[in-house]
Parts: structure tokens; C-alpha cells; sequence
């Protein structure tokens, strides 16, 4: 089976066939670097649909996919994995966890919306940190909303895009603290805080604010120039689901 091995070895003499950076290795097939393997494995498991960043005119599809260019347009370095022969099947059956780890997260008396390998990695840090991170879901079911919003619409809603991330915030906020009938000036005072960065970072996580949309409201309106830096910011760090919502909490706790 095809499956990708991360390593710390750079082969400086084989390129990356993604990106021209240097290797790290044969993963899923190809010779890529972690960069590259770690964005293709995420975007399969997720099956992420994503917009060209030229789309509508005449370069979308055929953007620039080097080492410096890789993170300004996800739809063209997903198409390019794939052209180049990146195996889907391989992200499919890689090996989970082992089953100790498995029975162990299983036996939690607290489902949780984390992942496994996220609820493993919180479990380390609240060990390291002494802080209660793991968040306590006794009331609601695994997910009350479909977190991969469409974004490929010709008819963008806007509003009803923002809405539903409102709702995903909120949600999440309600899993990341311990759950509560009411909550506090405290806790509000600290949503209110940290709305602007939850709001953004959910956005990434779930790809639903295609940067297009964003440029065109923001032309409407006259502003929204820091929106669109930050968000660029963040989509070129290129953070996975763990680190996402690593920082969410970060920002709760800050």
C-alpha cells in the first residue's frame, strides 16, 4: 500500500513534484515534501472542494504552484496532487491509530466533535499544561451542523454563510468550556473578545469564505482590507484541524 511516512530527511538532490521544494520522500506515491503530503491528506479525509482563487476569468485552473506560490491557491495544488498521480486510496486506508490508543479514547464517558488524533493530542497538553482542555459534550449529539459548508455556488449567500458560522462558533465555544446552563458576564465577556478571531479561524477551517467573496464585499463596502490580510495570513500558515482548534482555544483562554 501507498502511504505516506513523515520524516525529518530532506532529500536536497529529489524535488518535491508539487511544489520544486525539496522532498522528504515517496508519499502516497510521489515524491513530495511534508508540506504537500500533509495538505493532500488533509483535503482527501475532508473531502475538500475548493474554489481557484481566478476563478471566473481567464487563469482560473492555471495558477502558479511552486515553493513560494504553494498556499495562494489551495483548488490548484489539490489538482495538481492529483495530476501527478498522488494516491486517493491511500489517504483512505491509511493506518488509524492502534487499538489501545482507540479503546482508550473510545471509553471517554464524554463523546466529543474532536478527532481522535485531535482528542489524543489534547490529552497530552492538558497533562503538560494542568488545564481542563478536553471539552465535555454530555447533553448534545456528535454534530449539530454540516461543517463543510458549499462554496462552489454561483450564488453566494453571504449572510447565510455568516449565520451558520456564527452558529459553529457558538457551538463550539459551548464544547470548548465545560458545559453550563448559563453562562457567565465572564464567559460572555470573553466571547465577545475573541468573536473576531473564532469567526476567522472558522472560516479556514471549514473553507466557506472563498477570498473572492471577500474582495467583492469588501469593494461594495470600502472596507474589509484587514479581513482579507488576516485571513491570508492564516490560510498561508496552512494550519490543520488540530491547530485550528488549538488556537480557538488559545483564544478563549488568552
Amino acid at each position: 500500500m501507498l502511504t505516506s511516512t513523515p520524516s525529518s530527511r530532506i532529500l536536497v538532490d529529489v524535488p518535491c513534484r508539487v511544489c520544486q521544494d525539496h522532498s522528504s520522500g515517496k508519499h502516497y506515491g510521489i515524491f513530495s515534501c511534508d508540506g504537500c503530503a500533509g495538505f493532500f491528506k488533509r483535503s482527501i479525509r475532508r473531502h475538500r472542494h475548493y474554489l481557484c482563487k481566478n476563478k471566473g476569468n481567464t487563469e482560473e485552473g492555471r495558477c502558479t504552484v511552486d515553493k513560494t506560490h504553494r498556499n495562494q491557491c489551495r483548488a490548484c495544488r489539490l489538482r495538481k496532487c492529483v495530476e501527478i498521480g498522488m494516491n486517493k486510496d491511500a489517504v483512505q486506508h491509511e493506518r488509524g491509530p492502534r487499538n489501545s490508543t482507540r479503546n482508550r479514547l473510545h471509553s471517554s464517558s464524554h463523546p466529543t466533535i474532536f478527532p481522535h488524533s485531535t482528542n489524543l493530542y489534547m490529552f497530552e497538553m492538558e497533562s503538560k499544561l494542568g488545564l481542563p482542555l478536553m471539552p465535555i459534550l454530555p447533553l448534545f449529539p456528535l454534530s449539530p451542523l454540516d461543517a463543510s459548508l458549499p462554496s462552489t455556488s454561483d450564488h453566494f449567500d453571504l449572510p447565510g454563510t455568516a449565520a451558520k458560522l456564527f452558529f459553529q462558533v457558538s457551538y463550539d465555544y459551548r464544547i470548548l468550556l465545560p458545559l453550563s446552563l448559563s453562562l457567565s458576564l465572564s464567559q460572555i465577556s470573553s466571547l465577545c473578545s475573541a468573536w473576531p478571531t473564532l469567526f476567522l479561524l472558522q472560516a479556514i477551517e471549514t473553507n466557506s469564505l472563498p477570498r473572492e467573496i471577500i474582495v467583492r464585499e469588501a469593494e461594495k463596502t470600502g472596507e474589509g482590507q484587514d479581513i482579507i490580510s488576516t485571513m491570508q495570513k492564516l490560510t498561508d500558515l496552512d494550519l490543520d484541524e488540530t491547530e485550528i482548534k488549538m488556537l480557538k482555544l488559545i483564544t478563549l483562554h488568552r
